[in-house]
């Protein structure tokens, strides 16, 4: 586990996908960056930072919690792996209601945004590909200015206009 958030690690989280992993399923892989997180750390502190990562992991286990797993991978990117999602969830809308949450919890400590890629499982061999496509999307977020959303749906990499908050 992660000493910090109490999430699973990089290791154990990205075994526990690629023991879940399933060709063609509805599984959603997303990966979540904390924007200008170096600046937080500079301006604030690291005790700010800190908190600003706990923050970010809590809203992301309520969020998310009962749709699959969540963990820290790096020192500010967090990865979701959605396999209990029903067919009529809105996931674009979940995604937005998350980040909009994050930015309302956190806002009495500083401004936080999120850049997060998106990839189903569709077109994948493997979970390293999904996740690769994820990482793809949430470099395409970055490329065009942060605090949004890229979904890699069915080969399609989308960046909808109202996911820019």
């Amino acid at each position: 586990r992660d000493g910090m958030t109490g999430l699973y690690n990089a290791s154990t989280t990205k075994q526990m996908a690629i023991d879940f992993w399933k060709e063609n399923t509805n599984d959603i892989v997303a990966i979540i960056d904390i924007d200008y997180f170096k600046q937080i750390n500079d301006s604030y502190g690291h005790a700010m930072g800190d908190a600003v990562i706990i923050g970010v992991a809590n809203v992301l286990v309520e969020v998310f919690g009962s749709f699959g797993f969540v963990g820290r991978i790096g020192g500010d990117e967090f990865m979701l792996y959605l396999n209990k999602v029903p067919r009529e969830t809105d996931l674009k809308s979940i995604f937005q209601t998350f980040q909009a949450k994050v930015a309302e919890e956190l806002k009495k400590l500083c401004e936080v945004t999120l850049s997060i890629g998106v990839a189903d499982s569709k077109n994948c061999s493997c979970f390293s590909e999904q996740f690769n496509k994820a990482d793809q999307a949430l470099y395409e977020v970055k490329r065009k200015g942060r605090n949004s959303i890229c979904y890699h749906i069915n080969g399609i990499y989308e960046i909808p206009k109202d996911s820019i908050l």
